[in-house]
């Protein structure tokens, strides 16, 4: 598919949906999703008389009262299902990942709010009703990241400013599917090339549109061990 048609499909459904061409030209949008978080941690923390910026295993959370922990997170860049992802939010989910996990094991127990539940009145109470637990399973057929998506960034930014985020891509995958996600396959030649890096990285940068043939794809697993069939 051409990508001057599939920028008027992208722009026509936004149209349709929001009376926007993308997200950005729309100021709720900017509103509710593109504020920065740090004022309102900050403010939060001090109304409680937190512990801030508490260090845990190398990593920092927002802030800690007692053995309670709390992340102040924005609604966009630390959503709570893994489905049609952006690639800014790929990399705040392996870090929320590895930062939720550590937690699980510990002597802690963390509580993450987004800012737009965010109540009137702040207590540690009202906080913890409000607390919500991401769902970090991958399925197999879920679509990561959509290929409209990965069209319109090529279309605004370029080829260039993809090439560094296959690593990224791999971290995630690495992260959140560490076995091989199709127990039907039995190949070991297959499944072997899913734990070599290299050939994931090859895969990977095929599946998002780094290739000659200009094809871009679903990023999926089901697509990733597709591709890894071919």
């Amino acid at each position: 598919m051409k990508l001057d048609v599939v920028k008027n499909k992208i722009y026509q459904k936004n149209m349709e949906k929001t009376g926007y061409k993308c997200n950005f030209d729309n100021p709720e949008w900017r509103r509710k999703y593109n504020r920065k978080t740090s004022k309102i941690e900050k403010h939060v923390c001090s109304v409680l008389n937190g512990e801030p910026h508490f260090i845990y295993q190398k990593h920092d959370y927002d802030f800690k009262i007692g053995n309670d922990v709390f992340e102040i997170e924005g609604d966009f860049y630390h959503p709570i299902v893994i489905e049609d992802l952006t690639l800014i939010q790929i990399g705040s989910l392996t870090n929320d990942y590895k930062k939720y996990y550590l937690m699980k094991d510990s002597e802690y127990t963390l509580y993450k709010i987004l800012v737009s539940k965010i109540p009137k009145i702040i207590t540690i109470e009202s906080l913890k009703e409000i607390a919500i637990t991401p769902n970090y399973i991958v399925n197999y057929d879920t679509i990561i990241i959509n290929k409209y998506y990965l069209y319109q960034y090529i279309l605004k930014r370029g080829k260039d400013k993809l090439i560094r985020f296959p690593k990224l891509l791999l971290k995630f995958i690495r992260t959140f599917q560490p076995t091989f996600p199709d127990n039907d396959i039995k190949d070991e030649t297959i499944i072997n090339r899913w734990f070599d890096d290299n050939e994931m990285i090859e895969v990977i940068k095929y599946i998002i549109g780094l290739n000659e043939e200009n094809i871009i794809l679903d990023f999926s697993l089901k697509e990733i061990v597709y591709q890894l069939i071919k």
